[in-house]
C-alpha cells in the first residue's frame, strides 16, 4: 500500500464501554513525492458487450447518470464495452441490426452476431471508449474487420481490448472446445503462451489499422499472486509489440457468487465494506502497478465490481456496497490505479448495478461521492495504514496544496442496537473553519429501491433524472489551533473541503 511518509495514525481507544474511539490524522500541507497522480475519470463505467443496447438506448437512466457524473468531474466518464460475451461475438459487416443472439454459450452468456449498428450505438458518446473484441475464437481476420469499423465509427475511441480475461480461457477450455473455436485449443495455455499470443495479435491489429497505442492489454481475471499479472505478461510478451499498447488492464472482484477459483471471498456485505479488507484486496496490485509503470504504462481496473457473476441478491443494491465503492476506488487511486471501470452487468439480471429500468440503486452514492472528491484534484494519498475500519485520504490541487480530506468509517450497522461512532481529529489545518459534506444512510443495508434512500450532503438521487434533489446540507466545523474534530457514525463518510 502506497502511503505518504509523513502521514501518521494515532489510535486511542476509550476504556469506557460503549465510548467512541478517536483517530488522529496529520494533514500535510503539500503533496510531496509519494502522492499518486489522478486520471480525469477515476470512476469509470463498464457495459456488457452482448446487451449494450439494453443500456443505450434501452435504459434512459444510463445516459442521465453518466451526464450526472460529467457535471461533477467536467468530463464524460470513460466507458468500456466488454465482458465474457465479447469472446462470443462474431462480426458481420452486412448485418442491418445491432446484434442478434445466435445461441447460448455453455457459460450462460449470449452467443451473438453483431454488425456496424452495435458500434454506432456509442458513436456520439463524448467520453473515451474501450471496445472489446473477440480473441477467444481465434479468428484474427474477423477481429481485424471489426476493429476497422470500430476505429472508423467511434471518434472518442481510447483503446481496443483483444479478448476478455484470456487467462480464463484455460478455465473455459472445454467451453471453447465445445464450440470448436478456441485460441487455446491444443496449446499449453499459460503465462508465457498467452503473452506471446496476445502480443502477436496486438501487432497484427495495430499494423492492420496503421495505429500505435491502440490496445488495452491483458485484462486478466486471476490475481498477480497467481502469476497472471503485469510482471509475467511483460516478461513473455514480444517487446516490439509495446508500441501498440495504450494501457495495461487487470480485472478485480473481491468476492464471487460463482465459486472461488481465484481465491475470492464468498459474498458477505459486512466483509466487503471493511476498510481492512479493502486495503488487503487493493494491496494485491501494488507491485503489479509498478511492473506496468516500469514498462511505461498506466494501470487500470478494466472491469470491476463487488461480486463476480452479476452480484449477489440482497447485497449488491445496499448502501454498504456503496461504501465499498467509495473506499475501494479511493484506495485504488492512492496506489496508482488510474481508473476503475465499474461493470454494470446484464440488464435485469445483475445485482450490483448503479441504476436500472426502475430507478437508482444505492451503490451509486459511493461512486458519486468519490467523483466529487476527485473533481478538480491532481493527486491523492492515503493517510491510514489499513489496519482498522477507519480510513483517511487527502487530495491535492495542481499546485500541490492539500485541497480535500475524505474520512470513512466502514464499521457495519444493520439497524439493530446502538450505532457506534468514531471521532476523527485532523491536525495541520489552517483558517478558522472547514466545510464538510456527509454521506450517510439509516443502516448499512439501506436500499433506495426499497424506499430507504441514502443521502449525500442531505440530498438523494431522483429515480427519474439521476439528479440530486432536496435541500443541500453543508456542515461547518471550527478549526482551533490547527485542529478540527469530526464524528462519523458506523457506515458514514465525510468530504471535507479545506
Amino acid at each position: 500500500m502506497q502511503q505518504l511518509q509523513w502521514s501518521t495514525l494515532l489510535l486511542t481507544w476509550s476504556i469506557s464501554l460503549g465510548s467512541a474511539h478517536a483517530i488522529t490524522f496529520q494533514v500535510p500541507g503539500s503533496s510531496g513525492n509519494n502522492a499518486a497522480t489522478l486520471d480525469l475519470s477515476p470512476v469509470s463505467f463498464g457495459f456488457p458487450f452482448a446487451t449494450l443496447t439494453g443500456y443505450f438506448d434501452g435504459m434512459p437512466l444510463a445516459s442521465k447518470c453518466l451526464d450526472t457524473f460529467r457535471s461533477v468531474s467536467g468530463v464524460w466518464p470513460r466507458i468500456r464495452v466488454g465482458g465474457t460475451s465479447e469472446d462470443y461475438g462474431t462480426f458481420d459487416p452486412t448485418l442491418k441490426v445491432p446484434n442478434i443472439v445466435t445461441g447460448t454459450a455453455p457459460t450462460g452468456q449470449s452467443q451473438t452476431t453483431y454488425g456496424p449498428q452495435l458500434v454506432q450505438v456509442l458513436a456520439n458518446y463524448k467520453g473515451t471508449i474501450v471496445w472489446g473484441l473477440n480473441r477467444g475464437f481465434n479468428n484474427l481476420t474477423n477481429t481485424i474487420e471489426a476493429a476497422k469499423v470500430v476505429v472508423k465509427t467511434l471518434p472518442t475511441l481510447y483503446a481496443l481490448e483483444l479478448g476478455n480475461e484470456p487467462d480464463g480461457i484455460i478455465l473455459q477450455f472445454m467451453v471453447f472446445a465445445a464450440l470448436n473455436a478456441t485460441i487455446a485449443n491444443g496449446v499449453d495455455w499459460n503465462f508465457q503462451t498467452e503473452a506471446e499470443s496476445e502480443s502477436k495479435w496486438q501487432a497484427a491489429v495495430g499494423q492492420a489499422l496503421g495505429r500505435d497505442n491502440i490496445v488495452q492489454a491483458s485484462s486478466y481475471y486471476q490475481t498477480p499472486a497467481r502469476g497472471w499479472g503485469a510482471a509475467n505478461y511483460f516478461k513473455f510478451a514480444d517487446p516490439t509489440a509495446d508500441r501498440y499498447i495504450k494501457v495495461y488492464s487487470h480485472h478485480n472482484y473481491p468476492q464471487t457468487a460463482v465459486g472461488t477459483s481465484n481465491g475470492e471471498d464468498p459474498p458477505n456485505v459486512q466483509a466487503l465494506m471493511s476498510h481492512v479488507n479493502i486495503t488487503k484486496n487493493v494491496g494485491l496490485y501494488v507491485d503489479d502497478v509498478k511492473a506496468a509503470a516500469t514498462r511505461g504504462f498506466d494501470y487500470v481496473f478494466g472491469e470491476t465490481n463487488s461480486v463476480s457473476g452479476n452480484g449477489k441478491p440482497g447485497q449488491g443494491d445496499t448502501f454498504a456496497t456503496g461504501m465499498w465503492v467509495l473506499d475501494y476506488v479511493l484506495r485504488a487511486a492512492s496506489i496508482g490505479i488510474k481508473r476503475a471501470y465499474f461493470h454494470q452487468g446484464t440488464p435485469g439480471k445483475s445485482y450490483y448495478v448503479w441504476f436500472n429500468a426502475t430507478g437508482i440503486q444505492s451503490p451509486i452514492y459511493g461512486g458519486y461521492f468519490a467523483a466529487e472528491a476527485f473533481a478538480g484534484a491532481s493527486k491523492i494519498a492515503a493517510l491510514d495504514d489499513g489496519t482498522t475500519n477507519q480510513a483517511g485520504y487527502v487530495l491535492f490541487s495542481k499546485t500541490g496544496k492539500a485541497q480535500k480530506v475524505i474520512l470513512v468509517n466502514s464499521d457495519y450497522y444493520d439497524g439493530s442496537g446502538i450505532r457506534s461512532s468514531t471521532n476523527f481529529i485532523l491536525n495541520g489545518l489552517t483558517g478558522g473553519n472547514v466545510q464538510a459534506q456527509r454521506l450517510t444512510a439509516k443502516t448499512s443495508l439501506s436500499r433506495q429501491a426499497s424506499g430507504d434512500a441514502p443521502s449525500f450532503s442531505g440530498q438523494s438521487f431522483s429515480d427519474t433524472t439521476c439528479n440530486l434533489v432536496g435541500k443541500k446540507v453543508v456542515e461547518s466545523v471550527a478549526v482551533k489551533g490547527g485542529s478540527a474534530n469530526f464524528t462519523l457514525a458506523a457506515s458514514e463518510a465525510l468530504l471535507i473541503l479545506l
